[in-house]
C-alpha cells in the first residue's frame, strides 16, 4: 500500500505544530509573569511592613490631645525621650535595635522566601526552653523561636537591644531596670510584659522542680525580678558582679500564659515545648500531646506576627546526621544549606576548585568558637577515685600527648595548642602549653604511686590495682577515633592500659550527669567575649548535675572565680583570671586540646553570609529567586 504525504496532510501538520508553538508561549510567558508577580509581591509585602511599622510609630507620635506627663518627662529628658519610667538621677542607656549588620535590601536579586536548611551532627535530647544547656537547643530556641531582652551585634560585639527598648544600670551594680519595647509580642499575638521576664526567671529558671540546674547557676546572682509596671522590671542583684548585664539581658524571655499551663513534671518530660517572640515558629503550637521528639527534623516557619520587620526567609529547617561522610554527602547533595565542617573535610574542599564554585569553606575564630578537651573524671566513679584524682596524673596524661602532632595530624593545622579555658585576651597569654615529654610523664605516675611493682609492663598501684582507664567519644566524631587510637598507643608505651567506648551523643549527657566515665572528649564554645567558667570548675556546681561533671576541686580556684564575678574593674578582673588560668593550666582538670576556629560550609544558593565576631547572622541571609525551593 503506497503512503502518501498530500497538501491537506501538509495543513494538519502545519496547524498541529502552530499550536503547539503558541502553547509553549503561553506557558512561558505565563512563567515570565509568575516570576515577575512573585518579585512584585515580595516588594509588596515588604513596603507594606514597612509602612505598618511607619503607621504604628505616627499613631504612637502623633498626639492630638494635651500633652501626658510622659510626652512632658520626654521633652524634659537629654534622649528627647520618654524616660518617665526610669529612676531618677541614673543615665539610660538606648542600645541600637538589633537588626542586620549588612542589610539585602538594596541587592538586585534579594527575594523573599524559600527554606533555609542547617546539617547538625548531634541531635539534640530536647527542645523545651532551659530543661537542657546544649549548643542545639541554644541555637534553634534561644535565637530564632525566643528573643532575649538585648543581643550582642554581630560585628561590634555590642549589646543592642531587642526585647529591651532602653535599661539604667545602677552605678554600684546592685540594679538593672529595663523597659521592654511597646511592639514587642510572642508568636501568638501577645504582648510580651513584664510579668513574662519576672515569671522566666523566677517562677521557671529558678523553680527548683523544673530540672534547669545548669542555668540556675548562670543567674544565681539575680535575687529578684520586680514588676514596675507593665512594660518596665527591676532585676535585683545580691552582689555586683562582672556579668549581670548578661545575667539580665541574655537569656530567652517566655511567655508566661504559655508555659504556666504545664506542670514542672510535663516541661522536664517534654522535648518540644518551646515557644516565644521570635522570627520563626513551629507551625503548631506546641502541645504535651503534639511536640517535636528527638530525631524528626525541626520545621519553623516565618512567624507572621513577628513584631519587627520580617526575616527575609520563609522557613529554617534543622536535620541531623552524625555521620560525617554520609553528611557532607547530603550537603553536597544540596541536602543542607549550612553544616559544621571537620577539620579534614575543610582541607580537602579548600583543594577543589569545582566544589568551591558552589560553595564556600569557611574556617575563622570568633566569640562562638572554642577550644577541644580530654575530660578527666577528677573524683569518684561508682563511690571509688579515679586515676585522674590524682593532679600528677593528670599532667602526666597531658605530657604524653604531642598536641603540636594531634593538631597537624588530626585538625590540620587549623588548631593552636591551647593552656586554658579563656579566650584569646582573657586569660594570661604569657603561659606556655606544656611539651610532649614522655620521660617527665612517666615520673609523675610514678610520684602518683603507678609504677610497673610486678615486671609485667603494667602500671599498679600500691593495691596492685593496674593502671587503666576508659576514653569515650561520639558516634560521628571525626577526632574521636583517631585521638582514642593514638592515646592508647601512647598509654601502651609507658604500661597504662585503655579501653574505648563510643555512645550516642544523646547518651553523653546522662553519662556526664552520672558521673560514670574515667575520660571523654568534648569540646566547648564560649558564648561571650569574656568567658565566665565558674559553673564549668567552681565546687559548688559538682552536685544537682551541674557543668563541673569532671568533679574538680580546689580552694584557690574556686576563690579566684569566686572574686572575678564580683570584680566590676576589668583591669583588676584581668588578674584575676590571669590568675586562674594559670592555677588551671597546673591542675589539668582537662587536657586543654586546641583552640579552634568556627568551621562551616555554606551553599552559594544563600546569599548575605558574613563571617562576624559573633559567628554568622541567619536573620539577614536570603535566597533569590532562581535558588529558591
Amino acid at each position: 500500500m503506497e503512503s502518501r504525504f498530500g497538501f491537506k496532510d501538509f495543513v494538519l501538520f502545519a496547524m498541529i505544530v502552530g499550536i503547539g508553538l503558541m502553547v509553549f508561549l503561553v506557558i512561558w510567558q505565563r512563567d515570565r509573569q509568575f516570576t515577575q508577580l512573585r518579585s512584585i509581591s515580595d516588594q509588596l509585602s515588604q513596603q507594606s511592613t514597612a509602612l505598618a511599622s511607619l503607621n504604628r510609630t505616627l499613631e504612637r507620635g502623633l498626639v492630638v490631645s494635651a500633652p501626658t506627663a510622659s510626652a512632658q518627662a520626654a521633652q524634659a529628658s537629654p534622649s528627647g525621650r520618654d524616660e518617665s519610667w526610669a529612676r531618677p538621677g541614673v543615665p539610660v542607656t538606648w542600645p541600637e535595635p538589633w537588626g542586620p549588620a549588612n542589610d539585602p535590601r538594596d541587592e538586585p536579586d534579594f527575594a523573599m522566601g524559600g527554606t533555609l536548611t542547617e546539617i547538625f551532627e548531634g541531635v539534640p535530647r530536647k527542645l523545651t526552653p532551659f530543661t537542657l544547656n546544649e549548643v542545639y537547643i541554644n541555637r534553634i530556641v534561644q535565637e530564632v523561636i525566643c528573643e532575649s531582652l538585648a543581643m550582642f551585634a554581630s560585628d561590634t560585639l555590642d549589646y543592642h537591644g531587642w526585647l529591651a527598648e532602653a535599661w539604667q544600670y545602677d552605678p554600684n551594680g546592685l540594679w538593672l531596670r529595663v523597659k521592654i519595647h511597646d511592639d514587642a509580642r510572642f508568636s501568638d499575638g501577645q504582648p510580651v510584659t513584664a510579668e513574662d521576664v519576672r515569671f522566666t526567671y523566677m517562677d521557671y529558671i529558678h523553680n527548683p522542680e523544673i530540672e534547669a540546674q545548669e542555668f540556675v547557676a548562670q543567674t544565681e546572682n539575680v535575687q529578684d525580678v520586680v514588676v514596675v509596671s507593665e512594660k518596665v522590671c527591676d532585676f535585683l542583684f545580691k552582689d555586683a558582679a562582672f556579668d549581670n548585664l548578661y545575667a539580665a539581658l541574655r537569656f530567652s524571655i517566655l511567655p508566661k500564659h504559655y508555659y504556666s499551663q504545664f506542670t514542672p513534671s510535663q516541661l522536664n518530660q517534654s522535648t518540644g515545648l518551646a515557644m516565644g517572640s521570635g522570627p520563626y515558629r513551629f507551625e503548631i503550637t506546641p502541645s504535651p500531646a503534639n511536640q517535636w521528639a528527638p530525631g524528626q527534623p525541626v520545621v519553623l516557619v516565618r512567624n507572621e506576627n513577628y513584631w519587627r520587620d520580617p526575616p527575609f526567609v520563609d522557613r529554617h529547617r534543622y536535620t541531623f546526621i552524625q555521620d560525617n561522610v554520609a553528611r557532607l554527602t547530603a550537603f553536597d547533595n544540596g541536602d543542607g544549606d549550612i553544616m559544621r565542617s571537620t577539620p579534614n573535610q575543610t582541607a580537602l574542599k579548600l583543594s577543589d576548585p569545582e566544589w568551591l564554585e558552589g560553595h564556600t569553606a569557611r574556617a575563622w575564630p570568633n566569640m562562638r568558637s572554642g577550644y577541644a578537651i580530654v575530660a578527666f573524671n577528677c573524683g569518684e566513679r561508682n563511690g571509688r577515685p579515679t586515676p585522674f584524682s590524682d593532679k600528677r596524673v593528670r599532667l602526666g596524661m597531658t605530657h604524653l600527648i604531642d598536641r603540636d602532632r594531634v593538631n597537624r595530624d588530626f585538625y590540620e593545622g587549623l588548631g593552636e595548642v591551647a593552656t586554658g579555658p579563656f579566650p584569646p585576651g582573657q586569660g594570661d597569654d604569657s603561659i606556655e602549653a606544656w611539651p610532649y615529654d614522655v620521660e617527665r610523664a612517666v615520673e609523675l605516675f610514678a610520684e602518683a604511686g603507678w609504677i610497673d611493682r610486678d615486671g609485667d609492663g603494667f602500671l599498679d598501684n600500691e593495691r596492685g590495682d593496674r593502671f587503666t582507664f576508659e576514653f569515650i567519644y561520639t558516634t560521628g566524631s571525626s577526632i574521636g577515633p583517631r585521638l582514642s587510637r593514638y592515646m592508647s598507643d601512647q598509654c601502651e608505651r609507658v604500661g597504662i592500659e585503655v579501653t574505648i567506648r563510643v555512645v550516642d551523643w544523646s547518651m553523653l549527657e546522662s553519662i556526664r550527669d552520672a558521673r560514670d566515665f574515667d575520660t571523654l572528649i568534648q569540646a566547648w564554645s564560649w558564648t561571650s567575649p569574656e568567658s565566665d567558667v565558674y559553673q564549668l570548675f567552681h565546687s559548688s556546681q559538682i552536685e544537682n548535675q551541674g557543668d563541673n561533671w569532671i568533679q574538680y576541686t580546689n580552694t584557690e580556684a574556686d576563690a579566684l572565680m569566686e572574686r572575678g564575678k564580683r570584680e566590676v574593674d576589668a583591669n583588676v578582673r584581668k588578674q584575676i583570671w590571669a590568675d586562674l588560668h594559670r592555677a588551671l593550666h597546673e591542675d589539668q582538670p582537662y587536657m586543654f586540646m586546641m583552640q579552634l576556629p568556627w568551621l562551616r560550609f555554606t551553599s552559594n544558593r544563600v546569599k548575605n553570609i558574613h563571617e562576624y565576631p559573633v559567628g554568622i547572622n541567619k536573620m539577614e541571609m536570603y535566597i533569590p529567586l532562581e535558588n529558591q525551593r
